[in-house]
């Protein structure tokens, strides 16, 4: 099985998972939206705002993908086009796992949830951020492989090492 392929399925296996939770948090979250409605027109709260998780979620997952997609620093360099992918794709991880922090911290913070659907929330969360770390692990380790199967001079290693950390 090739690289490209292992580490699809392991990134498709973590969507998998979160849209999985998701949906099982779907139901939690629309009977807390429609309580928190409730005690919003019961109490007379005009001005008061409330982003929903789903909002907040939607809003980091498009910006961390504005931020993964811009990969012209990895296409211009001198490495091979197998090492140009990992790289893509190991971003493309790390911006999920940063949104999916972003996003745990916001539930936490949520004052408007109830301490079962904010448990419940979280749970999914932390899960989804399990699966993505395990991608992580391993398509870093599948980079490692491919650096030293291809024997990359020093200088590309530390290009690659470069383009890794940002």
């Amino acid at each position: 099985m090739d690289v490209n392929t292992l580490l699809n399925r392991l990134v498709m296996s973590a969507t998998r998972q979160q849209e999985a939770a998701g949906q099982r948090l779907g139901s939690v979250a629309n009977e807390a939206d429609g309580r928190a409605g409730q005690a919003m027109a019961g109490a007379g709260q005009a001005g008061a705002v409330h982003i929903s998780g789903s909002g907040q979620a939607l809003y980091a997952s498009n910006r961390a993908r504005q931020t993964a997609d811009n990969g012209d620093d990895i296409d211009s360099s001198s490495l091979p086009d197998e090492i140009k992918q990992m790289l893509k794709m190991i971003r493309e991880i790390k911006a999920r796992l940063r949104e999916k922090q972003q996003e745990l911290v916001a539930v936490m913070a949520d004052q408007a949830l109830g301490d079962d659907e904010r448990k419940a929330r979280m749970a999914a969360i932390q899960m989804t951020i399990g699966s993505l770390s395990g991608a992580l692990v391993s398509a870093t380790v599948t980079l490692n492989k491919l650096m030293n199967s291809m024997s990359l001079n020093d200088t590309q290693k530390t290009e690659v090492m470069k383009l890794m950390s940002k």
